[in-house]
């Protein structure tokens, strides 16, 4: 299309706008650009997080385990068997370990290999905190009813 054809086109289009005739679309002869802005939705745009590196060394001390995430295990027992059945409960070798226990009868916990005893009754609930420097399986007891409570694994 010629210059002088467009620009007689846009003043045709500009008048009719400026009176104020509908126009739905361009002329066929004129080609349309057009534009398209993302929806908002007022939250910021999605990026990737950066990419990080842990360099930290594993905690090997229990002053180091202190500054760790504390792993918890929460065990109830009813009639001196745990609910659910035996809990595992699985940590790294330094952390602090921190083991909650309930229970509706009066019983003595014991923690294998760590020499660890509780005792925990109703109203009476039982925290048992430690740091994990014994790599291996280690059962976890209620002496009184002899039930198996749980199983602590300490990897390296």
């Amino acid at each position: 299309m010629r210059p002088l054809t467009i620009l007689a086109t846009l003043a045709a289009v500009a008048t009719l706008t400026a009176c104020g005739a509908e126009t739905t679309s361009p002329p066929a002869t004129q080609p349309v650009a057009t534009t398209q802005t993302p929806a908002t939705t007022g939250a910021p745009p999605e990026t990737e997080p950066p990419a990080t590196t842990e360099t930290e060394e594993p905690a090997t001390t229990a002053e180091e385990a202190v500054e760790k995430e504390t792993p918890t295990a929460t065990i109830r027992l009813e009639n001196g068997a745990p609910v659910g059945g035996a809990a595992r409960i699985e940590v790294t070798r330094g952390d602090l370990v921190t083991i909650r226990i309930r229970s509706d009868t009066d019983e003595q916990i014991h923690v294998h290999g760590y020499d660890l005893t509780q005792s925990v009754g109703p109203g009476r609930p039982a925290t048992l905190t430690f740091a994990a420097e014994l790599e291996g399986i280690f059962d976890i007891e209620a002496h009184e009813s002899g039930a198996h409570v749980a199983e602590l694994v300490v990897s390296p």
